[in-house]
């Protein structure tokens, strides 16, 4: 999502995505940290309303490839894949050429979207803050891509939140994502926060508890803790470094 833009980035002033771990790791100094344990976020259906960008977004670019249109419960059911695939799947039989312009109008697309409609869940930034002061450090990791992901972060105001940001186009998993987190942090406990199969699997896949949201639009039966809001987020991290 959101490809083919030039775009100055402030996380990179002085710090260039290290390609120790992939070319779409985005990531400040390392913190220093009241608390050994990383809060690590998803994006869309977590943090960012990505409904009411997406459903747009993605209709109008099929129109401007020449593609038939998708049904909103499609398009909700591919967030949280990787981009490419993402785009495939809602491309389907498109050929070269239309699948270029539908790509390329999406990321327009989104764009216009997300500065005019985009918006966070409601408690988003209060929980942020709450866990900064707490001690906490916070990382973000995403299927997006690192344009896509940087956008709406700066456009929704919560890039400084951020000590570690992950955005992988490639074929890294969810889990060998929030590993790279782990070992740049230097920290080894944590929770994953998400909510869809892939954070919950990738948080399982290494041993991690997640947190999975109700509010969002994916899977999280495999949850170790489900929240129907996000501020019941800052209860449970609570509980799990109590004794840390």
């Amino acid at each position: 999502m959101v490809k083919g833009r030039k775009q100055n980035s402030k996380i990179n002033k002085g710090n260039s995505r290290d390609s120790r771990w992939c070319i779409n790791i985005s990531m400040k100094s390392k913190p220093v940290a009241e608390k050994e344990f990383v809060v690590i976020f998803d994006l869309d259906g977590t943090l960012f309303r990505t409904r009411d960008v997406v459903l747009p977004a993605v209709k109008s670019a099929l129109k401007d490839a020449g593609l038939p249109g998708a049904k909103d419960s499609k398009i909700i059911s591919l967030l949280g894949e990787k981009t490419d695939e993402f785009c495939r799947q809602l491309a389907y039989g498109a050929d070269d050429e239309q699948l270029s312009t539908f790509i390329e109008r999406l990321g327009h697309h989104e764009i216009h979207h997300i500065r005019k409609k985009g918006t966070l869940f409601e408690g988003t930034k209060e929980v942020l803050d709450e866990l900064k002061i707490m001690g906490y450090p916070i990382a973000l990791c995403s299927n997006g891509s690192v344009d896509y992901v940087e956008f709406v972060l700066y456009t929704m105001d919560i890039m400084d939140y951020f000590d570690f940001i992950s955005c992988d186009e490639k074929q890294k998993t969810k889990g060998e994502m929030i590993k790279d987190i782990q070992n740049y942090l230097e920290l080894q406990k944590g929770v994953m926060v998400g909510d869809s199969k892939h954070d919950i699997s990738g948080a399982s896949s290494i041993g991690m508890p997640s947190v999975g949201v109700k509010y969002g639009y994916g899977d999280i039966s495999g949850a170790t803790y489900k929240i129907k809001q996000i501020d019941e987020l800052l209860d449970i991290v609570q509980s799990l470094t109590k004794d840390s």
